[in-house]
């Protein structure tokens, strides 16, 4: 039994990974020409000797993708197919991080559904993991092992050990470090997630961090994210990365936010719209541009099976986020008298987190401007719920 077990995970990845192959194979999904400039600048990297940080015309998403489709070029040669090598390394690097975090914060078998879970998806999932955009793979990867390296830590953390007898945490430390770095520079929507995992740090291992973490952290920060402190020390007035990420919040699409926005509109699109979309809603899909695929009508059946879809989706993050804080709760008041409650605590804290960063994630995204125009196509934006799976779906 053991033995047929330990083949279940990398069963999982091999047919994640077979899935996307075929895909990408087969010429699906269609290329456009954000895509086409991810490939361009992959090509100016393999064999111009470019080193680009962003993504060309904007001062936001670093260039990881291109950096790693420049490396598949190198061995195969350039095309689509070997551009989109990189972003099926990415999903299967996500998919063993999440197995790991779900491993360390439930149980083995819930990790192994949660895998098995986000191997699968919608044909809009799909679409986005397969689809080099920029940014939103290496959000679900870096995020996801910022709070692995976390949850690890909070979990493993001796007050009785120095930490300068103990390399393996020093090394994690400085990890988290480059995950926070390379994840701002790559994408700024793993913010929530810098701040939960930095919290869980902040609140299980401040002694740690005091004599000698933080100087790990900061040598990881200066490792991961040189490419973006580069830039901001020669960024001019209104262009550094704070200011970029200002406008994204306030404008959120190319048109700008129309006039007379409400906040029934922002709510309309987030869960209509872009929750359905971004966490496999099956029916009833939406697209604003053909290169999303068919739209299918805006009937009374499909914007109730959206609302509902979405309706469903809340309860179980809310119920599961608010449980997660009433049993984290009782964990601190247990460990008050038996210091053996200690992991407990810890593990309930990360849950709550770990759903926290969700659904901040999902108001910040709700009362921006890119709901208001272009539902689907910035759906994207909450891809960071994919980390979020195991939490939200655990009771069930």
């Amino acid at each position: 039994m053991l033995k047929i077990r330990s083949l279940i995970l990398p069963s999982l990845l091999v047919f994640a990974a077979g899935l996307r192959l075929v895909l990408v194979a087969l010429g699906w999904p269609f290329t456009n020409s954000d895509e086409g400039t991810i490939g361009l600048m992959a090509r100016h990297i393999a064999y111009q000797g470019d080193l680009p940080i962003f993504f060309y015309g904007y001062h936001y998403m670093g260039a990881m993708e291109a950096y790693l489709g420049a490396a598949f070029f190198h061995l195969w040669g350039a095309s689509l197919f070997t551009l989109r090598l990189g972003l099926i390394l990415l999903i299967l690097l996500f998919l063993l991080s999440m197995y790991a975090l779900t491993s360390l914060l439930y149980t083995r078998s819930w990790a192994l559904v949660t895998v098995a879970i986000l191997s699968l998806g919608s044909s809009f999932l799909l679409f986005r993991e397969l689809s080099a955009f920029g940014g939103r793979q290496e959000m679900l990867v870096l995020g996801s092992l910022m709070m692995l390296c976390a949850v690890w830590l909070a979990l493993r953390y001796d007050a009785s050990r120095p930490l300068r007898l103990n390399w393996w945490r020093i090394l994690i430390y400085a990890a988290w470090g480059v995950c926070v770095g390379l994840g701002v520079w790559s994408d700024m929507l793993v913010l929530p997630f810098v701040a939960a995992s930095g919290l869980l740090l902040l609140l299980f291992c401040w002694r740690e961090l005091l004599r000698g973490g933080v100087l790990a952290i900061v040598l990881g920060l200066l490792l991961g994210g040189f490419a973006l402190i580069s830039y901001n020390l020669h960024a001019e007035p209104g262009q550094d990365s704070l200011s970029v990420l200002r406008g994204l919040h306030d404008a959120g699409s190319i048109n700008g936010v129309a006039a007379g926005q409400t906040i029934l509109q922002q709510l309309q699109g987030t869960f209509g719209t872009s929750l359905p979309m971004m966490t496999g809603s099956p029916l009833c899909p939406v697209a604003e541009l053909s290169l999303f695929g068919p739209s299918a009508p805006a009937t009374v059946g499909c914007t109730f099976f959206q609302l509902s879809w979405s309706l469903g989706y809340m309860l179980l993050l809310t119920s599961a986020l608010v449980l997660a804080g009433w049993q984290g709760w009782r964990a601190w008041q247990y460990y008050r008298q038996d210091k053996m409650y200690r992991p407990s605590m810890v593990r309930q804290s990360a849950r709550f987190l770990l759903l926290w960063s969700g659904l901040t994630g999902l108001c910040l995204y709700t009362f921006s401007g890119a709901v208001i125009v272009w539902p689907c196509i910035h759906a994207s934006y909450l891809i960071g719920l994919l980390i979020v799976t195991p939490g939200v779906f655990w009771r069930l």
